[in-house]
Order: C-alpha cells, then structure tokens, then sequence
C-alpha cells in the first residue's frame, strides 16, 4: 500500500529516537572501553535495527525529487529532514556511533552541512573523532566511518569540491595516529591520476584541486606531493 503522512512521521520519530543515541560504551574509561557487552554497557537498540533504519533512509532519499508526499514536500526532502535533525545538535559521541556512509548516501547536502558544522570553532567536535583510544587489538578508529562516508560522497562530481574542502580541514586538524585511514590519504586516493576514486572527469578533478590549492594550500601541497608516483606506483 501507499505510504500515508502520519506512516512517514512516525518513522521519522522513530528513526531519531533510535539513531541520536550515543553507544553506553563511551561512558568507560578507554581502557576499558572493550569490556563494555561484560559491563552492561549495550545499546539500547540492535546494531541491525539502526543499520535496517538508515538504509531505509537512504533508499527513501535515493529516490530525491521524484516523489512527492503531501504539502509539496519530496520523499528525498523527507530523508533529509530526518538526517539534519539527527546530526544538528550531534556529540561526539553520537557521530562516532552513527551509520555515518547511510546518513551520506541518505542526505549529502545536509550530511556535508553537518560536517561543516562539527568542523567549526577552536575545538571543533569532529576533532575528538581522530584522538585514538584504547587497545589498538580491541579497538578501530571512530573517524573511519566519517573517513568512508565522505569518500562515497566524492564518487559524485556534484559533491567533489565540498567533499575535497571538507577532508582538506580534517586533515588540517588531524593529530595523527597509528591508523593509515587518514584524511590525507583520503584525499589522495580520489585525486589519484591512475586509479581516481571518483566518477568525476580530469577536467573537474582539476578544478577541485585548484580551489583547495586557493582555500586550504597548506594541505594543497601535502596532497600534491602524495600524488606524485613512488617507486611501487
């Protein structure tokens, strides 16, 4: 059957009860972080029940402009609704414990906004995302998702240039770390002349490129340099 407003709304309450939850584990201490299923430490809800709702958001906001619900309002506006009002006033916490590449696909431009928004400020809150913690055997990285996330939007020339700024400043604030997922390596692999990690044309690339070199030229030039060929390339 069709989906009515009142179906929408209700996934919509859902989708953010769910969602804009940080995981209990960071409550402990990081050594300890790994022992949070023995400490009682668990989400409240299912990883397959989070994941099951943000795929659902992404597919809802795949379909964009292409179906209208009721008050003019698109199914891909709907999707972008949820995702702005899950990561608007989003902790730490809560980004390193979201399906971060769904909410991408889902929503890019209220995605990036947010992104732009945890990247403001002296002490921006996307910045505790690459501070490592823990056990390397018994802990990943949080900015992993928020590295891949970014990368899937670059795949579209739409998304390249705000997508290049946007690791551009995380590289610029990253205080390094024993993980090679890296925004600089980021930046790398889409602007890679062999093997670009983008749909976008050389043409596109290269304006990309030329506005990060006038915006950001310090990691500009970090990024050129990686790109040149090494010995194994």
């Amino acid at each position: 059957r069709h989906l009515t407003r009142d179906d929408l709304d209700r996934f919509h309450n859902v989708a953010i009860d769910v969602l804009n939850r940080p995981d209990p584990s960071f409550e402990l201490p990081d050594d300890r972080r790994w022992m949070a299923g023995v400490l009682g430490k668990r989400p409240r809800h299912s990883n397959m029940l989070r994941a099951g709702i943000a795929n659902t958001l992404a597919v809802i906001g795949a379909r964009g402009d292409s179906i209208q619900i009721t008050g003019g309002v698109t199914i891909g506006g709907y999707a972008g609704a949820c995702v702005r009002k899950i990561l608007e006033d989003a902790g730490w916490k809560v980004w390193a414990s979201l399906p971060l590449t769904l909410l991408a696909e889902a929503a890019p431009d209220e995605f990036l906004a947010a992104v732009d928004r945890g990247l403001a400020g002296d002490q921006p809150i996307l910045l505790e995302l690459f501070r490592e913690k823990g056990d390397a055997l018994f802990s990943s990285p949080a900015h992993t998702q928020l590295l891949f996330a970014l990368e899937t939007l670059a795949w579209s020339d739409a998304y390249l240039s705000r997508v290049v700024i946007a690791l551009a400043k995380l590289a610029r604030i990253d205080p390094g770390g024993r993980w090679a997922n890296r925004p600089l390596a980021s930046l790398r692999s889409i602007f890679l002349l062999w093997l670009p990690q983008t749909r976008a044309s050389l043409e596109k690339r290269l304006r990309a490129l030329d506005s990060l070199r006038e915006r950001i030229p310090e990691v500009a030039w970090k990024v050129m340099d990686a790109l040149l060929p090494k010995e194994t390339d």
